[in-house]
C-alpha cells in the first residue's frame, strides 16, 4: 500500500478528522510501550444494538450478535485496511507531526514502502482522546488491562494521530509480530564479547529481576538475534518455534506446519540482513563517540527498537512468497528526556560489569546462549 505524501506542519486542512461525529467506535486492539492501537468500526445503524455491542476489548460478552447480523453504518473509504496508532501520555516520546516527518524522509528513504507498515496523518479531536481515556481507566477497573500499563494513558494535547496499515489477523490469514533487536554487535562492545548486546542485556535484566534464580529465563529462552542473519536452518526453526510457544501464539500451535513455513521465509528473506546492515552503516561507532541527536544514530536506534508483523495464509501450501512481511513501530527516537544518559549507562555497566564478555561477578556465571559463544572452527 502506497504511502501518503509527507504534509507539512502548515498544511494541515485536509487531513482526515475523527472526532465524535465521524459515526465511527475505536476498539480497543493492542498496545506498546508508547502507543495504542484501535480498530475502527462503523457504528451501528439501531441504537439499540449500540448498545448490544458496546465497547469489550476482549469481545467476550455472551449474546452479541455476529457481525454479519449487524447493520453497521459505510465508513469513510480512508479507513480500510486501516487500525488507528495514538499517542501515550510520556516525557520521552516525540509529537507524533515530528514522528510522521521523520517517517516520510527518514525511513522512507532506508526502506520501501512495501517493507513498512504505511502511515497517514490525521486529526483526532480532544473529545474523542478524553472518551478513549475514559474507557482505559474501566479497563483498568475490571482488570482488563495489564497491571504495568495502568495509570499510562493517551495524551491530552496530542491533536494527531496515525492511520497505519492493518496487519491483523483475518479469516485468511495468521499475524504474528517480533522485535529483531540489534542484529549486529553494538560498536562499542568489547572485541572479547561472548554475548550480543540483546543477551548481554537481557541477562543483566533477568538477573536484577530474578536474583534467586541460577539462570535468568530471559538468557535460556530467548533466541539470540544474531541467529536470524546466521543462516543456519536449526537456529531459525528454533525461533519460529519460539514465537509460537509464546502465550499470544499458543493457538497457532495446531497448525503443524507453520513452523516451517515460517523457517523457511527467514531462511529466504532479505529483509532481516538489510535491517542488520541498516543497523551497521547508521551507527558505526556507538553510544561514546557518536553525537547521541544525530539523525542517523536516532535511526539506527529506531531499527534496533522496531517491530516486524508477518501476515501469513490460512493454508499449509502456502510458501514464503506468500508471506506479507512490514516493519512498523518506526518512530523517531529521542536523545532527549535522559534517554542520552540512559543508553550510555546501560552500555556503560554492560561493559564494566562484564555482561558482554560473560564475566558478571556478583551474580555467578549464567548459562550463555548467545551465538557469539559458540566454538568458531
Amino acid at each position: 500500500m502506497a504511502t501518503a505524501p509527507y504534509s507539512h506542519p502548515g498544511d494541515t486542512a485536509d487531513l482526515f478528522v475523527l472526532d465524535e461525529n465521524c459515526g465511527i467506535q475505536f476498539q480497543y486492539l493492542a498496545e506498546g510501550a508508547a502507543n495504542i492501537i484501535y480498530k475502527p468500526i462503523g457504528l451501528p445503524r439501531s441504537p439499540s444494538i449500540e448498545a448490544d455491542i458496546a465497547f469489550q476489548p476482549d469481545e467476550t460478552r455472551s449474546g452479541t450478535p455476529p457481525p454479519t447480523e449487524i447493520p453497521f453504518m459505510a465508513m469513510d473509504p480512508r479507513l480500510d485496511g486501516k487500525l488507528l496508532r495514538l499517542q501515550k501520555d510520556l516525557p520521552t516520546v516525540c509529537p507524533v507531526m515530528d514522528s510522521y516527518r521523520h517517517f516520510q524522509t527518514v525511513i522512507r528513504r532506508l526502506l520501501h514502502e512495501s517493507e513498512v507498515i504505511g502511515q497517514t496523518l490525521c486529526k483526532i479531536s480532544s473529545q474523542v482522546i478524553d472518551d478513549l481515556n475514559s474507557e482505559l481507566r474501566q479497563m483498568e477497573n475490571d482488570g482488563k488491562r495489564s497491571m504495568k500499563r495502568h495509570g499510562n494513558h493517551l495524551a491530552t494535547d496530542e491533536p494527531y494521530g496515525t492511520l497505519v496499515t492493518d496487519m491483523s489477523p483475518d479469516g485468511a490469514h495468521f499475524s504474528l509480530e517480533f522485535k529483531p533487536k540489534w542484529l549486529v554487535q553494538s560498536p562499542s562492545a568489547p572485541k572479547s564479547s561472548r554475548r550480543c548486546r540483546t543477551c548481554a542485556l537481557q541477562t543483566m535484566r533477568g538477573y536484577s529481576e530474578k536474583q534467586d534464580r541460577s539462570s535468568t529465563e530471559s538468557d535460556l529462552n530467548v533466541p539470540c538475534p544474531l541467529m536470524l542473519t546466521s543462516g543456519e536452518k536449526p537456529d531459525l526453526f528454533r525461533f519460529a518455534n519460539h514465537m509460537l510457544a509464546s502465550q499470544r501464539n499458543k493457538h497457532l500451535q495446531r497448525y503443524h506446519w507453520l513452523p516451517d513455513l515460517i523457517t523457511n521465509w527467514l531462511q529466504q528473506t532479505r529483509f532481516l540482513k538489510k535491517l542488520s546492515e541498516l543497523q551497521a552503516q547508521l551507527d558505526p561507532k556507538g553510544v561514546f563517540t557518536t553525537d547521541l541527536a544525530d539523525q542517523n544514530f536516532l535511526a539506527a536506534m529506531t531499527i534496533r527498537d522496531c517491530t516486524l508483523f508477518l501476515k501469513i495464509p490460512r493454508s499449509p501450501t502456502a510458501g514464503p512468497a506468500d508471506v506479507d512481511a512490514r516493519l512498523g513501530d518506526l518512530d523517531q527516537k529521542s536523545s532527549e528526556g535522559g534517554k542520552a544518559e540512559y543508553w550510555v549507562n546501560t552500555e556503560r555497566r554492560l561493559i564494566d560489569e562484564g555482561w558482554y564478555t560473560h564475566e558478571e561477578e556478583e551474580c555467578g556465571n549464567h548459562e550463555n546462549l548467545c551465538y557469539l559463544a559458540r566454538p568458531r572452527s
